[in-house]
């Protein structure tokens, strides 16, 4: 990739994709990751035979216990969920590829709800195509992070977001007279960040959160930014602690994650 020593203050990103990389993602057996995971984090997974999420959120989850266990992180949150699906299981096709419900709702079977906090990624698998299409997005100063995991981080910087956000007593005073099924609109009600702060977060994080006029997209966003930065190469764990590098957030990004998650 081309990289843009001027966007983000400065700071200068890598995709993370290498060989060994590669050759790790062909060789997983789904089947055996899923159970795998499972046990570990006892987080219920479906990875639709996708060998690149099954690589991914394996990589993701051990990396926000790492961070968790060696520097006091509160990341230790896990989804209740994981589910990897394929566009025409949606009832409302207007979703997004990749989502992390705000609330307890149904997503595939009008009957059926999954937990807020679940994570949904559409099923791919060309990690190549995937890593370009990172490149692109970061290129276009449209995100803040080019690193192939970048998706995935920053659907896991949403659950801890929401976990957050659930537990402040703004949250749970809005609550008091709505049942959980009515938690989004709650949870929408009060994410917004003042629009006069849109030209300092659009420099720092890229215009998908600048442009969406969300707190929690601004947090996702923000320590998916700080987290790819810290990353090995090699062995895709943090070398530092990524709040380390807190600082060179605009105050604006700080703001809002300081108030949200308390880091």
């Amino acid at each position: 990739m081309k990289v843009n020593s001027d966007y983000h203050t400065g700071v200068s990103f890598k995709s993370g994709l290498t060989k060994p990389i590669m050759d790790s993602v062909a060789a997983i057996n789904v089947a055996e990751a899923q159970s795998a995971f499972a046990q570990k984090y006892g987080v219920k997974a479906h990875f639709a035979e996708s060998q690149f999420y099954s690589f991914a959120f394996s990589k993701v989850a051990e990396m926000f216990e790492d961070m968790s266990k060696r520097y006091g992180l509160p990341f230790e949150i896990k989804p209740p969920k994981i589910w990897v699906y394929n566009k025409e299981q949606l009832i409302n096709k207007q979703m997004p590829d990749n989502f992390c419900l705000h609330a307890d709702l149904p997503v595939f079977n009008p009957k059926e709800a999954f937990e807020a906090r679940s994570i949904f990624m559409r099923k791919r698998d060309d990690i190549q195509k995937i890593n370009k299409e990172h490149d692109w997005a970061f290129e276009q100063h449209q995100r803040s992070s080019s690193h192939f995991l970048g998706d995935t981080i920053h659907e896991w910087c949403h659950n801890l977001h929401m976990n957050s956000v659930f537990k402040t007593e703004n949250f749970k005073k809005l609550m008091l007279h709505k049942n959980r099924l009515q938690s989004w609109s709650v949870y929408d009600e009060i994410r917004n960040f003042d629009k006069g702060q849109k030209k300092q977060i659009r420099r720092a994080l890229g215009s998908f959160a600048a442009d969406s006029n969300s707190r929690s997209e601004v947090a996702a966003e923000g320590l998916t930014r700080l987290i790819t930065e810290s990353l090995d190469p090699d062995t895709l764990l943090v070398t530092n602690n990524p709040m380390d590098n807190f600082k060179k957030l605009p105050a604006e990004v700080r703001k809002i994650i300081n108030e949200d998650m308390n880091l």
